[in-house]
């Protein structure tokens, strides 16, 4: 006879079944980790940073987040995160065709 220990419950059941990762990353700075795993991270990012922005984060606290992250990265061999990361605070700052911007110009009304 063969007797297994099975996680019970279905939050921890069903993702098993269906392949699901158990649980987001729990913090903004575990969700831009997770982005920048992605390749490439340069289209993650802003995605991440609009999903952040629209759960209501504001522009000062998002430019924060990924200043943050710029200071971890800023060393690393591999540059491609870290450029990703750059042109990400472009876009939050405003730093980009008014089109990209991720937060309203004050200054323009756009």
């Amino acid at each position: 006879m063969v007797t297994a220990i099975v996680p019970v419950g279905p939050a921890l059941v069903y993702p098993m079944l269906v392949g699901l990762a158990l649980m987001k990353p729990a913090s903004p700075m575990d969700r831009v980790e997770a982005a920048l795993a992605a390749v490439p991270p340069k289209g993650s990012l802003p995605e991440l940073a609009r999903e952040l922005r629209d759960g209501g984060m504001s522009q000062a606290e998002l430019l924060s987040l990924f200043d943050a992250a710029r200071e971890r990265h800023a060393c690393d061999d591999d540059e491609t995160g870290y450029d990703a990361i750059l042109d990400t605070m472009d876009l939050i700052v405003g730093w980009c065709a008014s089109s990209q911007r991720l937060y309203p110009d004050p200054e323009q009304g756009t």
